[in-house]
């Protein structure tokens, strides 16, 4: 099976955290835990024992964790907090059953980005600069969502990921987007959709490591455009 993308790219650089915490505190504190997973609305504790060092997280649009280690999911995503010296990832799922859940974190590799992605079913098509993982859900002979994870050629890191939703499903995909996205800005409206629309996995840029577009390609006339590439503040 192979589809036809037209991307774009831009350049994406990691976001590094530090904390400073005392000797005493890190000497008190054990984390028992690498990475939650947190339905959207949700909250959970962060499993440790002994003292709770300050705690900052990465992108607080996505999980809040206050000075007891409890963790408010707010939006779905994923996010890191620093505890101390110590990293635990969050990854907060989404509600939206039609779309399901999708994984854009940048530079990981084909297994871990298809192993936390709800649909299961992809099939490789190798291009010229891209290797593409894509997938249908259908509804009888209807393709519903067209999804695809693009890595660079010979290269197992993620780079950009594109979905196609049939514009029968508008109201799905507003509302999968608003799960994960602050939309920043938008060029035209149709219905409750923002086409051409600009938006980011943060409402801070300077934390924001992930932009999104929604538009319409010509030769998917009945589906919306999204796409999903790197981003950092210039």
């Amino acid at each position: 099976m192979k589809k036809t993308f037209y991307l774009f790219l831009l350049a994406a650089a990691p976001i590094v955290f530090n904390s400073c915490n005392s000797d005493d505190e890190e000497d008190n504190f054990v984390l028992k835990e690498n990475s939650v997973y947190i339905t959207n609305g949700g909250t959970t504790q962060i499993q440790f024992s002994g003292k709770l060092p300050s705690v900052k997280v990465a992108n607080q649009f996505i999980a809040t964790v206050n000075a007891q280690g409890l963790i408010n999911a707010k939006h779905a995503g994923h996010t890191t907090a620093t505890i101390g010296s110590k990293v635990i990832d969050i990854h907060v799922k989404g509600t939206n059953s039609l779309i399901g859940d999708i994984c854009y974190e940048w530079g990981k590799g084909r297994q871990y980005v298809l192993s936390n992605t709800t649909f299961k079913d992809m099939e490789l098509s190798s291009g010229t600069d891209y290797d593409t993982y894509m997938g249908l859900k259908t509804l009888g002979n209807t393709p519903i969502v067209i999804y695809g994870y693009l890595f660079a050629k010979n290269q197992d890191k993620l780079e950009t990921v594109k979905l196609l939703v049939h514009k029968n499903y508008l109201s799905s995909l507003t509302d999968f987007l608003k799960e994960r996205f602050y939309m920043a800005k938008y060029t035209n409206v149709i219905g409750n959709m923002l086409v051409g629309a600009a938006g980011f996995d943060s409402d801070d840029p300077t934390t924001a490591t992930s932009g999104v577009t929604i538009g319409i390609n010509p030769s998917y006339s009945n589906y919306y455009e999204v796409t999903i590439i790197p981003y950092t503040e210039k």
